[in-house]
């Protein structure tokens, strides 16, 4: 049976270091007092207009080799289908932070108000991916667990639609159009893959790694190393 999730803003939404760390910079003592007031209006906007929601299911091995799988479009070798193998627990789920946050970026850029824009669409990103995180936290709490999204890692993008057909995120408001692209925008899918730490600690040197701009899995791994 899926569970509908509504976490708690307060637990959700990035600070100030969050979001000028998210654009590159290291020292808010280094932002002017009217990027500042940009900023700290964007996280009033950000608490006002996102409405945090996610659902999540658990699935068999079987299933979820069935939605990995998708359309055939996968990398011909990727980390997850190993991770999956040594997994003892698997969830799918998608989150989003709602409709209006996407109006309220867009209607900043429309009115040439580009940092306040930038900043509330940087903050609505870290948002959405905060909610995974606490879906992370609560799925099995004996055991590590970390979220793996179509588009990512070798799953190719048109796995959604497998994903979304088990899952059915429409449910809370999530829907996909024919290029695999949810709509809300600021909406994660994905698996969630529990077990032991180490099922998580790949070497990052698969073909479609060269093509990658974030390298976040370094980031995961590393957290995971020092917990």
């Amino acid at each position: 049976m899926p569970e509908i999730v509504n976490p708690l803003l307060s637990d959700i939404l990035p600070s100030k270091e969050d979001i000028l760390r998210f654009q590159g910079v290291k020292n808010i003592d280094d932002v002017s007092d009217v990027l500042i007031d940009n900023l700290e209006l964007s996280l009033e906007l950000l608490k006002e207009k996102s409405k945090p929601i996610a659902i999540i299911e658990e699935c068999s091995k079987s299933d979820f080799t069935d939605i990995y799988l998708g359309e055939g479009q996968n990398a011909t070798d990727s980390p997850l289908p190993h991770i999956i193998k040594k997994a003892e627990k698997l969830h799918l789920f998608a989150v989003t932070i709602g409709a209006k946050i996407t109006e309220e970026i867009n209607k900043h850029f429309d009115q040439n108000e580009f940092p306040t824009g930038s900043f509330i669409d940087s903050g609505a990103s870290l948002t959405a991916d905060n909610i995974v995180g606490i879906l992370e936290s609560r799925v099995d709490k004996q055991t590590t667990t970390l979220a793996y999204s179509p588009g990512y890692c070798g799953w190719h993008v048109s796995g959604q639609k497998k994903l979304f057909q088990f899952l059915k995120p429409d449910k809370i408001g999530i829907i996909l159009n024919d290029s695999c692209l949810m709509t809300p925008l600021k909406s994660v899918s994905g698996v969630l893959v529990s077990g032991p730490s180490a099922i998580h600690i790949f070497d990052n040197n698969y073909s479609f790694c060269e093509d990658c701009t974030t390298y976040s899995c370094k980031i995961r791994m590393k957290s995971i190393t020092k917990a």
